[in-house]
């Protein structure tokens, strides 16, 4: 498998990007849930800075992301009518910002 993008298929690096950021989503995502109905105290702290230690972390991960997919170059898209063409670029942007 090749570490870069080519036109036809996605790189080790972007489909690593992919999965790990998604797994950082959900433990984020647990985590918030998780301290969120916890009483004040210490381990509401510790599990609050762990959070935003993660969420840190996931920052300079999305930031390597996106400087990674500015300087590959980009799969193929499917061919599809230039509606849905559109209406799923501004989906993956939505979502993109959406995690920023």
């Amino acid at each position: 498998m090749q570490l870069h993008d080519t036109i036809k298929a996605y790189g080790l690096i972007s489909r690593l990007n992919h999965w790990l950021g998604a797994l950082l989503v959900i433990v984020l995502l647990g985590l918030g849930l998780y301290f969120h109905e916890m009483p004040k105290g210490e381990e509401l702290t510790y599990w609050r800075g762990i959070h935003i230690g993660l969420g840190t972390l996931g920052l300079l991960f999305l930031l390597f992301r996106i400087v990674w997919r500015g300087l590959n170059r980009h799969t193929q898209a499917a061919l599809q009518v230039p509606s849905l063409q559109k209406a799923s670029h501004i989906t993956h942007l939505v979502l993109s910002l959406s995690l920023l």
